[in-house]
């Protein structure tokens, strides 16, 4: 018991920590933790669909989707110090409703109503055997104190999922312990590696290249496969803190041809030609072949290779013997962080990685950092970039919220702001999305902080039908492009119009805009539900809303307002 009290009261003094900064309440609080440590968001970046808590949640608090990993995750958390086998029982049912009930339209919880027409969507078109799903069951509690009841609630769960089709199912409980152990993983990634690993080397013959331009050094050499196996297994936690992309696992078929190629007898040895290789920063390092054949570093990170060094490590694990295989090694020596992110992207760009993580260095992204200062805000180019820093989460601009402030705002677009925010980080979308004055950045951003502030107030009052409650829970997007006609009186207007507007307009004339601009949405929906039916959140989605507002305000004489 003191081990886990003793967990319980770094928990609770981070979730003070939270209510404080965000002025939340303690479950608010503990869904903002939850969101942080198993998805890696910013606290407060849960989309509004992705909020199943309330009347008729079945036991469900949170579900993510991912389309990117195929992944499917869902979330019951508990802000109590128990694990009660009645809410297993609940999480059972809510799995049910998910997966298998057909009559989900009729839910009164529109979040999850509208969360598992999408869940069903998404299997349909990605079949089963490609989806992973994830169920996390997480309280206060301690995992080593689970009575009998609720052990055979959740052995029972599992059974439900046998030879279900779907790629991976897994169940993980979580309580007060296992929440300290994330947040000291988090920690720990903030952490550098000093480091000291032998390389492959020859004195008859040129074993390490070296080259330098400027400050930046830069050595090529090989490391065999067990001596790399063996730094990774040590610095796992931070080792690949600057790597975009984590281990996609031995399933993925490039993956499983480093796998085969490092463990057979006739390919082993050949390893070093068919594989690219690895990239490694460090701030230091010290190397003197007449004394030793290792390496001493400072501040290691692998910033290209996790994949090659994650599927080297399986092997081993797997009992598998490497004393024939090495691996090429590019080691960059700098403390140059531009040229590090630099580095990253270049090394990174010809994988599937996310073009949100490719963008981060982009520099577009860079300059908007330092232009937006300003107006008294911080740019965040990379998620959690301020993490662990005691600034004010509100004066911090998430990148993807402003990319989709700006989509809904300046291009008019809030359907694809709301549902295809990938998109913002595409080739063709990027630029015209970004590259723009820093006042239509802000102003677009603007408009999304006055927004939430008075959705916030709006989802605390009774809502007269479903349709003003999906205008309120969903729309906001689509409210915040007219409160952007309303305020300016229509949609093209001047750089120094949208400085002055930033530098005049009062809290009354947002809230004139948002009492302006809801009603419209409302009427507008009302007039389309029929179309929509139950999934009124479609709406949102689709690219009629835009087409039908764009109508619909170049109808409107605001002359009278």
């Amino acid at each position: 018991m003191g081990k886990h009290s003793l967990r319980k009261t770094i928990i609770d003094s981070k979730l003070s920590q939270i209510q404080s900064d965000f002025q939340v309440s303690s479950n608010d609080a503990l869904t903002y933790l939850i969101n942080y440590l198993i998805q890696g968001r910013d606290y407060s970046d849960i989309d509004e669909i992705e909020n199943i808590d309330g009347p008729e949640d079945k036991g469900i608090d949170l579900i993510y989707l991912s389309e990117e990993s195929s992944t499917i995750s869902i979330l019951q958390i508990k802000n109590s110090t128990t694990f009660s086998s009645n809410s297993v029982v609940k999480l059972k049912n809510g799995l049910k409703w998910v997966f298998e009930t057909t009559n989900f339209k009729q839910l009164k919880n529109a979040n999850l109503r509208n969360r598992i027409g999408e869940i069903r969507e998404f299997i349909s078109e990605k079949f089963p055997g490609q989806i992973c799903i994830k169920v996390y069951f997480i309280t206060l509690g301690d995992t080593t104190e689970i009575s009998r009841d609720f052990n055979q609630e959740w052995s029972l769960l599992h059974k439900d999922f046998e030879n279900t089709g779907f790629k991976e199912v897994s169940f993980k409980l979580i309580g007060a312990s296992e929440l300290v152990e994330l947040l000291n993983k988090k920690i720990q990634e903030a952490k550098g590696i000093d480091a000291d690993f032998k390389i492959d080397y020859d004195r008859n013959t040129p074993s390490v290249v070296e080259r330098s331009c400027g400050s930046i050094k830069a050595k090529i050499f090989s490391i065999s496969a067990t001596e790399l196996v063996e730094l990774v297994s040590r610095n796992l936690d931070n080792v690949f803190n600057h790597n975009i992309r984590q281990f996609l696992g031995t399933r993925k078929k490039i993956n499983r041809n480093i796998l085969n190629t490092c463990s057979s007898k006739t390919t082993s040895n050949l390893f070093w030609f068919f594989n690219n290789g690895i990239t490694m920063t460090c701030d230091s390092c010290d190397f003197d072949p007449y004394t030793s054949f290792r390496m001493k570093v400072t501040n290691l990170q692998i910033i290209n290779g996790c994949q090659t060094s994650m599927s080297l490590l399986e092997a081993y694990e797997k009992g598998i013997h490497l004393p024939n295989t090495s691996v090429l090694v590019r080691l960059y020596i700098t403390k140059d962080k531009s040229f590090i992110d630099n580095i990253t992207e270049t090394t990174n760009s010809q994988n599937s990685v996310r073009e949100r993580d490719l963008r981060a260095n982009n520099s577009i992204q860079i300059d908007i950092e330092q232009a937006i200062k300003k107006y008294g805000y911080l740019y965040e180019r990379k998620v959690n970039q301020y993490s662990g820093q005691k600034i004010n989460p509100t004066k911090i601009i998430n990148n993807e919220k402003l990319g989709q402030s700006v989509m809904s705002v300046m291009l008019k677009q809030p359907s694809v702001a709301r549902s295809r925010r990938n998109e913002l980080w595409g080739v063709d979308k990027h630029d015209l999305i970004f590259a723009r004055p820093i006042a239509e950045l802000f102003w677009s951003y603007l408009l999304f902080l006055k927004s939430s502030e008075f959705q916030s107030q709006d989802k605390k009052i009774k809502w007269r039908d479903d349709v003003e409650m999906a205008v309120i829970k969903y729309g906001q997007f689509h409210i915040m492009r007219i409160m952007h006609f309303f305020i300016m009186g229509k949609d093209k207007v001047t750089v120094s119009k949208i400085e002055e507007k930033i530098n005049n307009v009062n809290e009354e004339e947002f809230k004139k805009a948002y009492d302006w601009s809801v009603p419209l949405l409302t009427q507008l929906l009302h007039e389309l539900k029929d179309k929509y039916g139950s999934s009124l959140y479609n709406f949102f989605k689709s690219s009629d809303s835009q087409f039908f507002i764009n109508q619909v305000l170049r109808n409107v004489s605001l002359s009278e307002e």
